[in-house]
């Protein structure tokens, strides 16, 4: 069964399939009019990287629900996740002189510390996607290893395409760059329908690979007897 995350990616990304169908141009024929084939490949390599960002964002949320419904104390929490929550405060710590500081320090002592001690039960509300994602932006791959980093996943493509893993992350590569100056208006940028085709199909690939492990690992940082999804 898919996440929930999954499954909204998998509805969002027949728009792609939409806009393709409403290109005149036919596979292996001259266009009929190439400055609207041009403009819809263009829009579908956009669609296509918004929706592999927008997965990532709401399986994260997805799985911090799941990590705190399945309540495991903190102990097997990896550190990635503790540090997200806590690396805004020892900077302001840091940062700070005089009663703000002594407040963020006794703030710190009093309330921080004893929800991440070990031994403490997770609890709904304590995993914050907010800051989990906070620095998340476009779905390059080495902003989408880091997200995952601190669920305790060290390489979430090597995890999940051992043998192929620079290929998806070349492609993936390739759509957010192309986005990106397509974004800011470079109409010298272009894709293929089949570069497009391609691209449809790495990010499927990747997104239900994604999908399957992180619901193993789910299950494993909660030590349950069934997976989240």
């Amino acid at each position: 069964m898919p996440s929930t995350a999954l499954t909204d990616f998998q509805r969002r990304l027949l728009e792609v399939n939409s806009l393709l169908a409403a290109d005149p141009t036919r596979t292996g024929k001259i266009p009929l009019n190439p400055e609207l084939t041009g403009a819809i490949n263009r829009a579908s390599v956009v669609l296509i990287c918004s929706h592999i960002q927008g997965y990532v964002e709401d399986l994260i949320a997805e799985l911090a629900d799941a990590i705190a419904a399945g309540a495991p104390v903190i102990q097997p929490i990896p550190v990635g996740l503790i540090d997200v929550h806590i690396t805004s405060l020892l900077a302001d710590i840091v940062a700070s002189t005089g009663q703000r500081r002594e407040g963020a320090i006794r703030r710190l002592v009093d309330e921080v510390a004893p929800r991440w001690s070990a031994g403490t039960a997770i609890t709904p509300g304590l995993l914050d996607t907010q800051m989990i994602i906070s620095d998340f932006g476009n779905p390059w791959p080495t902003q989408i290893r880091r997200v995952f980093r601190r669920f305790g996943i060290t390489d979430i493509f090597r995890t999940i395409a051992p043998q192929r893993h620079h290929v998806l992350t070349q492609v993936l590569d390739e759509i957010v760059g192309k986005r990106n100056e397509i974004a800011h208006g470079r109409l010298s940028v272009s894709s293929t329908r089949a570069d497009v085709q391609r691209y449809k199909r790495t990010a499927a690939t990747v997104c239900e690979r994604i999908d399957r492990h992180t619901a193993r690992h789910v299950k494993a940082i909660c030590r349950t007897q069934s997976l989240p999804w």
